[in-house]
């Protein structure tokens, strides 16, 4: 408890007889962009604290700590540099990256953080079997960047910070340098990648170590400007290369995303990873497809031939993840949008690709329980469950066998959260889908005082669409939650309507490509349209109080929503930190979903184009002045076309 009480977080060693504790540092304006901790590590025995740093003293901090996988040696980040100590209790360190001031080892850039590593600053990752490390490099180049402005009751000026910010079609974009340091040599390689056109530009797509045939080797995904075509290679430190071995061009209309290659897979004879693979009902769908992969004697990456692939016999629906592969009995689990879209159930299917299906649903059965996150033992005969909808949050523990799970039992139960749970007012869920153009259905999520359930009843509420509607994430899934909506819900009566149409995930790519090329078209007319049919077919939600709240690609949603709507169709908007035109939004993020769109595709969804409809229209916009996602540009314009209401957080970062 008191650890907790002075550290924010901490992270065990791999035979928990280490703590590292970690303290934020004080500036925290700065650690939006730049967080550091000062770390120490004690000893679950004797109590004892030793500092980690170069000189081990109070005063240091760094912005990574990694505990090595199988032993306790660990790395740090310190001052541009990575430094290697083979021991918790080690007095010193061993500087593994190399080179001057102009170098920067180990930490993303703003750009990958945000939209390709998952807003993980750290470019570090030990092996398997923790006898290698792996780091990317980056030479400084001087990049357009924007200032950001921060102003705190501590400080007599404002805070400026220059933020690299490559904004779309911009030319020059962060590249980066593969290291492999191996720990028993102490040797590091540069390595030399090998794509078909190096001199092009790629972006590092994924990073994952995988153990082929005893032997570690790292496999790196590399994917071109437009993030249309992939090139998949396999990395050595034996070899010093990244050699090239699978290449993936996209159909029209599609792309690659960072998180396809989150679970990618190993085996001694392949590959596992997520691709679109077209089906027999004319759509195409995110499966699973093996990379066979074959390895002379040297079990290096020169010695790795041409891959070849092949797709696992799946149904029609979308893969979220590939979790496990058992390969006793060549079963793989994975994780499916499935059997309805709303759902996260696990799944089994043969390893081996067959011209026949043999998939099958391992949790389908379980009561309560059809949004999930599961994890299967090493030995692949136990399962925990988390329940995560459309139910409270609960787990089960499984047995598993011949392809079922047995023997459940309920773990972890917090009784007195149940308890504080029954005695509170939860919203009336209604899930149905509403007819679209051109054979579409937007799902739909309505979310009602718990005393009005009826259709018929005569008392009108207010309605509130909670929008997103940018490609990818759902908003009408079966996942349970409690936040500001549900409070509105319960407390003052409003129905919070959430709306899945075009461009969303978990109905194939017929979805998801419509928007390709054309963000703020059919995916606004989708949300317009489905909010339209559920208010007519719903008579107690009263379309004089109809308002639209959105976050982020949302506030785009919500701004474009209160435009293109017929006039006084909402009474109020909300928008925070919306994106007012992506051609100023950052070139990763755009151009993967515009592709090569010309300036006037960007300018057709501009909301600062048509604001007449805010006359009739109140509307509220939110932005953060620190805010390095959503650049403060264009907001500005849009209250200065039009009257509206404008709240700016002084030092707020309004990521979402």
């Amino acid at each position: 408890m008191l650890l907790q009480l002075t550290h924010s977080r901490f992270e065990a060693s791999p035979d928990l007889q280490y703590f590292a504790l970690f303290k934020p540092t004080s500036d925290q304006v700065h650690r939006k962009f730049n967080a550091s901790n000062t770390v120490s590590i004690v000893n679950r025995e004797t109590l004892i604290t030793y500092k980690v740093g170069i000189a081990k003293t109070d005063e240091e901090t760094q912005r990574i700590f990694k505990w090595n996988p199988v032993d306790n040696d660990y790395i740090f980040w310190q001052d541009g540099h990575l430094y290697y100590s083979e021991s918790a209790e080690s007095a010193t360190s061993v500087r593994i990256s190399n080179g001057g001031p102009n170098w920067e080892h180990g930490i993303f850039d703003w750009l990958y953080e945000e939209e390709i590593f998952g807003r993980d600053s750290s470019a570090v990752w030990w092996s398997v079997k923790g006898q290698n490390l792996a780091f990317l490099s980056r030479e400084k180049t001087k990049e357009k960047s924007v200032l950001m402005t921060s102003y705190s009751r501590n400080e007599n000026y404002p805070i400026v910070v220059e933020l690299p910010y490559p904004k779309t079609h911009e030319k020059r974009l962060p590249t980066y340098v593969i290291n492999l340091w191996n720990k028993k040599t102490r040797e590091l390689k540069q390595m030399d990648v090998q794509l078909r056109d190096s001199t092009a530009f790629h972006y590092l797509y994924g990073v994952k170590w995988i153990v082929m045939k005893d032997e570690e080797l790292l496999v790196a995904t590399w994917a071109n400007r437009l993030q249309t075509h992939i090139s998949v290679t396999i990395c050595d430190h034996t070899a010093g290369i990244c050699k090239l071995v699978y290449e993936h061009k996209y159909p029209s209309k599609m792309w690659a995303e960072p998180s396809d290659f989150v679970s990618l897979l190993g085996t001694d004879d392949g590959i596992y990873m997520l691709l679109p693979r077209a089906t027999a009902d004319g759509n195409s769908y995110q499966h699973i497809a093996k990379l066979m992969i074959q390895m002379d004697s040297s079990k290096t990456a020169k010695g790795v031939k041409w891959a070849k692939s092949s797709f696992l016999s799946l149904g029609n629906f979308d893969v979220t993840d590939i979790e496990s592969y058992d390969k006793t009995t060549d079963t793989l689990y994975f994780t499916a949008l499935a059997p309805s879209p709303t759902n996260r159930h696990l799944y089994l299917t043969k390893g081996s690709p067959t011209t026949s299906d043999a998939w099958s649903c391992l949790t389908c059965k379980f009561s309560n329980c059809t949004f999930q996150s599961n994890q299967i033992s090493s030995d692949f005969k136990h399962i925990i469950t988390w329940c995560k909808g459309p139910t409270h949050p609960h787990y089960y523990l499984g047995e598993i066998s011949q392809g079922k799970v047995e023997n459940m039992v309920e773990i972890l139960r917090d009784e007195e959260y149940e308890e504080r749970l029954a005695a509170t007012m939860l919203p009336f869920v209604i899930s149905e889908a509403f007819p679209l153009k051109q054979g579409y259905e937007a799902r739909v999520k309505i979310l009602l005082p718990p005393d009005q359930p009826s259709r018929s009843s005569s008392r009108s509420i207010p309605v509130l669409v909670k929008v997103y509607a940018g490609p990818g994430p759902q908003m009408a899934s079966d996942e349970f939650t409690i936040g500001y909506e549900e409070f509105l819900v319960t407390s003052r009566n409003f129905a919070v309507v959430s709306i899945d149409g075009r461009g969303s995930n978990g109905r194939g790519w017929k979805y998801r490509s419509a928007i390709y090329g054309a963000l703020g078209t059919v995916e606004i007319e989708d949300q317009i349209e489905a909010i339209r049919q559920v208010i007519k077919k719903y008579p107690f939600l009263d379309a004089r109080r109809l308002s639209v709240f959105g976050w982020s690609y949302g506030g785009f949603a919500a701004a474009l929503m209160a435009e293109r709507a017929p006039e006084a169709f909402f009474k109020c908007a909300i928008s925070v930190a919306p994106v007012a035109n992506f051609q100023y939004y950052d070139a990763t993020y755009s151009e993967r979903y515009m592709g090569n769109a010309d300036k006037a595709a960007y300018d057709a969804s501009d909301i600062t184009n048509n604001v007449s409809n805010f006359k009739k229209t109140h509307l509220l916009l939110v932005h953060g002045m620190y805010d390095g996602v959503f650049i403060l540009r264009r907001d500005a314009t849009v209250a200065s076309k039009q009257t509206v209401q404008m709240r700016w957080v002084p030092s707020g970062c309004m990521r979402k």
